[in-house]
């Protein structure tokens, strides 16, 4: 989820107070605690690590959590706040809004159901959406299951249509159907023809969410029994899981909502836009929890068969290059490769209430997990410096510096 200009927030908010006041505090929880062996102390860069998170504390995020895995071992820290008004100290248990980095469960809980004969990915998705959408919906009956999983459908993303920018931005707290969702996109033209290029869409995950409920009953049972209860995930909420969408620990979340350096409370707009979507958004989690889910799918290959983790790796260009990164999208996952080669296959997510990275490196067999519970979605200097070049920084940003440091 991604937000290119603040227009809409500009010319609207000093009209409508309903969207623009600000959003509720929330007491978070002290008492939680770890459930796994916690060695950083014995991590080599430890000290560099966390002086970069403290640095960019500093520069204005509320909290960020990192943790680092390679060859050397495993470290995990933290800095700021989970709560900037009771000045509550971010720990390891707190737990973050995934924001889009939902999007690569959502792929591989499809590839599961492929795995398992319930559905073909060279399916027209009209077999599982129903006709009223299919027929209002560019390219619905054109498009594939494969072609959601890798945004090569052409279908309009609802998110950034500025009808829906409009009503969003009007009301933060406003309640959305799927289908309130759907009607945005309804009778627009194709952006493309199918299999066409690629182009990232949010649209193609909550359709995704659609085909799934279609086959398996309901999609947020399949993440819950298919990946989190089997994984270890036992920190990571999605629709099923107690607590949601605000669960034990879950963080306080805030935002710059104008791009001028003052931010706000955004925990209630963004626990409201939580409950509202499906599939391309709407999952919280841990940091640790989603370095499981990473383990398990990349390092240790347990979650999806050779064929399915061979096809996620089907690449296609996203864009020219920026700065010497090259970019590129798979199913549920993305590739950027550096000016120096290091490639990351990863996932980034943005929305009022938080930023992220989920990271693999291949060539290392090393992952990297950033959370912030700082809204990215809205361009300001600290979203586009948190973000870097893959965002809309200008010049590399919380990543690249511990990559940097990771990676000499």
């Amino acid at each position: 989820m991604k937000l290119k200009l603040i227009l809409f927030i500009v010319l609207l908010c000093p009209l409508t107070y309903v969207g623009c006041k600000k959003s509720g505090t929330e007491a978070i929880d002290t008492n939680g605690s770890i459930d796994f062996p916690d060695n950083s102390a014995q991590y080599p860069d430890r000290l560099a690590l966390q002086n970069i998170l403290d640095k960019y504390k500093k520069q204005g995020m509320p909290g960020l959590s990192m943790l680092v895995y390679t060859d050397k071992g495993t470290w995990i820290g933290t800095s700021g706040y989970s709560s900037i008004e009771n000045k509550t100290p971010l720990k390891l248990w707190n737990v973050f809004h995934s924001a889009s980095v939902i999007k690569t469960y959502m792929a591989v809980a499809t590839l599961k159901l492929a795995e398992l004969g319930k559905l073909q990915l060279n399916d027209k998705i009209d077999k599982y959406l129903p006709a009223a959408y299919a027929d209002k919906i560019a390219n619905g009956h054109e498009a594939t299951v494969l072609n959601l999983l890798n945004h090569t459908s052409g279908i309009p993303d609802f998110l950034f249509d500025s009808k829906h920018e409009t009503d969003y931005y009007n009301n933060f707290y406003a309640k959305f159907s799927t289908e309130d969702y759907l009607k945005y996109i309804f009778n627009k033209k194709a952006v493309f023809n199918v299999d066409e290029k690629y182009e990232y869409c949010n649209t193609n995950y909550l359709l995704l969410a659609l085909v799934l409920d279609h086959v398996a009953g309901n999609h947020a049972t399949v993440l819950t029994e298919k990946l989190f209860k089997p994984y270890g995930l036992a920190h990571t909420y999605y629709k099923n899981e107690p607590g949601y969408p605000a669960p034990s620990g879950a963080v306080n979340t805030y935002v710059d909502l104008y791009g001028d350096g003052a931010i706000q409370n955004s925990t209630g707009w963004e626990r409201n836009f939580a409950k509202n979507n499906i599939g391309h958004d709407g999952m919280l989690f841990t940091t640790h929890d989603c370095f499981l889910f990473y383990k398990a799918l990349f390092v240790d290959k347990s979650i999806l068969n050779s064929n399915s983790l061979k096809l996620m790796a089907e690449y296609k260009f996203e864009r020219d290059p920026i700065q010497g990164y090259q970019f590129e999208g798979g199913l549920g996952i993305q590739k950027i490769t550096s000016p120096n080669g290091l490639q990351r296959i990863y996932h980034a997510g943005t929305s009022l209430g938080a930023a992220n990275w989920a990271c693999y490196y291949p060539a290392k067999n090393a992952i990297i997990v950033i959370n912030g519970n700082f809204g990215g979605i809205i361009d300001s200097p600290i979203a586009d410096t948190f973000l870097g070049v893959r965002g809309r920084g200008k010049k590399p940003g919380l990543l690249e510096e511990v990559e940097s440091v990771v990676f000499p």
